[in-house]
């Protein structure tokens, strides 16, 4: 039988760990996303909104909706932020990407945060897969 401080111990383990994960994916709010491509030098900057509905996609997973809220600058050639966009959260993982459009995938992978996620931005498909840069979204509000 366990001990009434082992009881306290393992239900405070739980709590946090529940608070934690819940912190991580909550993605609530108005976000500004930033590329840079692989000279560090920025190239796409707009604000974005994460949504929970389902997003179409050529590839398999729990894909949901990306809102482009504005854009202060863009390079449709470096990455369209123009066309439909989805995210993903696998554990402590958020995948954001161009997934509309089949076997020319551009992703942008980084670590859940509360307020500032950073990654790589990738292509991928069939018979490629190359960094094109990185990226950075800060919670601004």
């Amino acid at each position: 039988m366990l001990s009434k401080n082992s009881i306290i111990f393992i239900t405070f383990c739980l709590f946090f760990s529940v608070s934690a994960s819940s912190l991580a994916s909550d993605l609530s709010g108005t976000w500004k996303l930033e590329i840079k491509d692989s000279t560090k030098e920025s190239k796409v900057i707009a604000n974005v909104r994460f949504e929970h509905d389902i997003a179409q996609s050529c590839i398999s997973g729990d894909w949901r909706v990306v809102t482009l809220v504005s854009i202060d600058a863009s390079d449709e050639k470096l990455f369209p932020i123009e066309q439909p966009l989805s995210y993903q959260i696998e554990g402590e993982d958020i995948t954001i990407g161009r997934n509309q459009r089949c076997d020319s995938y551009l992703h942008l992978n980084g670590k859940l945060d509360t307020s500032n996620i950073t990654g790589d931005y990738y292509a991928f498909g069939l018979k490629h897969n190359k960094l094109y840069g990185h990226f950075t979204l800060r919670l601004i509000d």
